[in-house]
């Protein structure tokens, strides 16, 4: 026979198959500026790791498992990214100084 409905008091995992659980929704209040701050950090891991990925490019191609193009190709990629960073937080700094300056 089904169970009865309980008080919606504590929320428990689900069991919904037979090795599956559904946990509980935790919802948070983002406002808008933390969600472009949790962009803006992805962008900079994103940077990050396209850093990494040329020097591996680079370590490679001074073994000869990769051909030059490629660790060139990979080289310009980041450099685009760093650009473009560097572009983006320039642009935000900017932006904040006249912020400043309005009047209240």
């Amino acid at each position: 026979m089904a169970e009865g409905i309980t008080a919606v008091g504590g929320l428990n995992p689900v069991q919904t198959g037979a090795n599956t659980i559904v946990s509980p929704v935790n919802v948070q209040n983002t406002s808008p500026f933390q969600v472009m701050l949790d962009a803006a950090i992805s962008g900079l891991q994103d940077v990050s790791a396209a850093e990494e990925k040329a020097n591996a490019y680079i370590a490679q191609y001074s073994l000869g498992r990769v051909s030059m193009e490629e660790a060139l190709i990979e080289v310009q990629k980041m450099t685009m990214a760093v650009q473009m960073a560097t572009t983006v937080v320039n642009q935000v700094v900017s932006t904040f100084k006249e912020i400043e300056q309005i009047p209240v």
